[in-house]
């Protein structure tokens, strides 16, 4: 008979509701890092085509003054663009870091996906999303509900 691995670290029992918030948890991580990849990958292949044409145009004399605000202001614009991008990429990449915890059931994973549910909620609510209050509110709840759970 084939013996049972000891494991390094015992693991708390794991609901089906944890599960479920890991899963899509880490599912929702995964789309946001891809977002941020392509926000920074479109925004910095714009600013380099904006660089362009205003050099082109430029070379033409065609409204040079114009052109060179022009393409100064979609310069900013793109750096702007850039840095919401790696903005977004750090913060998928902590979430992806803290649901993966979850669904270890860790504390640190319980730590991390409260902060940026509370944030996550404190920001729709300023909005006035109403999906965007509803859906962190029910996370919350549950995790803290289940606090005990997370070693």
């Amino acid at each position: 008979m084939a013996e049972k691995t000891p494991r390094l670290y015992p693991v708390a029992k794991r609901t089906k509701d944890i599960t479920a918030i890991g899963i899509i948890g880490i599912i929702w991580a995964l789309i946001t890092l891809i977002s941020g990849i392509a926000l920074v990958v479109v925004v910095s292949t714009m600013g380099v085509g904006a660089i362009t044409n205003a050099a082109l145009l430029a070379s033409y004399g065609l409204l040079l003054h114009l052109v060179t605000l022009i393409s100064n202001y979609s310069i900013i614009l793109s750096g702007f663009g850039i840095v919401v991008g790696i903005i977004i990429i750090a913060v998928s990449l902590m979430l992806l870091y803290g649901f993966h915890k979850i669904w270890d059931m860790k504390k640190a994973g319980w730590k991390i996906v409260m902060t940026f549910e509370v944030i996550g909620f404190l920001i729709s609510l300023a909005s006035l999303s109403v999906i965007g209050v509803i859906i962190p509110l029910i996370i919350i709840g549950y995790l803290w509900k289940k606090k005990s759970l997370f070693k």
